[in-house]
Parts: C-alpha cells; structure tokens; sequence
C-alpha cells in the first residue's frame, strides 16, 4: 500500500479502516495491539480507489468487508500476499517480499528528511531507538527535523 504496513497490518485492514476522502489508513491491529493512523500519498489513495471498484466487480463469492480480498471473498492470507510478491518480483527479476517494501518506505522517508520519531509513529515502532536500529546505512543519524512538504502530501 505504500504505507510502510506490516504484512500482518496489511492483511488485518477492512473496508472501514480505509478513509480515501483524507488519505489516510487506521492500522487497529498493530504490533502490541497499538493503533495508528497513516497518511495516503495521492498515487496510492487513487490506486486503492482503482482496487476497491475491480475487486467487489470480481468477487465469486460473498463481500466479507475485508480490504484484501482473495478471489472468493475470503480475507487475503499473509501466505498468499507472499506469494503474490514473490512472484511479482520473480516477473522483474527482484527478490520481493512485503518486509522490502517496508524497509523502503522507512528509508524512502529518512532520506527525504523525515524525522526519525515520526517514521517510529508510521511504522508502529514504539521506540524510536528500534526504527534507528533498522536504518543505520540510510543515514539514520541525521539530526532531528519536520517532515518537508508533509501539508501538502502529494
């Protein structure tokens, strides 16, 4: 989603957590039971509104109000969201897996100078000493600042 979401976050999301009017995605069942709220950029809030009117279209089966559906209705599986990764990356020749994509997003922010304390409240860490355990080769010790440009998310 481009939200820097655990697999298990990913796959938890129902429709409700999902408000496109703000951009922005409520993680209920985070790490420890903390919940959180997460800023859409512009390119995944119109993509989720693209996957919401093709995958209700699709269904075989009844609407379980889950966010990430299989082909039958059915809440997706971390599994099954692996494999789909997997094979997405196989197809362009990566190794892709959903805690890659994670890393990136934290990385993403960190070198557009995001402070460290906010990419921690993103990705649900409750220390931001554990987010700086993560990124230490991505310039994780830059000095502590605003997120640029975050009033007017793209």
């Amino acid at each position: 989603m481009g939200a820097g979401l655990r697999i298990s976050e990913s796959v938890a999301l129902d429709l409700g957590d999902l408000d496109l009017a703000n951009r922005q995605v409520v993680v209920r069942h985070g790490k420890g039971d903390m919940a959180r709220t997460i800023p859409l950029l512009r390119a995944v809030s119109l993509a989720a509104q693209d996957y919401l009117a093709v995958s209700r279209e699709l269904l075989r089966g009844p609407d379980h109000a889950a966010l990430l559906l299989g082909r039958t209705g059915e809440r997706l599986t971390s599994s099954v969201l692996n494999k789909f990764l997997a094979a997405a990356g196989r197809s362009l020749g990566l190794h892709l897996h959903p805690h890659l994509l994670r890393h990136s997003f934290s990385v993403h922010l960190l070198r557009g100078g995001a402070d460290l304390r906010h990419i921690a409240a993103l990705l649900g860490h409750a220390d931001p000493a554990t987010t700086a355990e993560v990124l230490p080769s991505a310039g994780a010790g830059r000095p502590c600042g605003g997120v640029p440009g975050d009033a007017g998310r793209p």
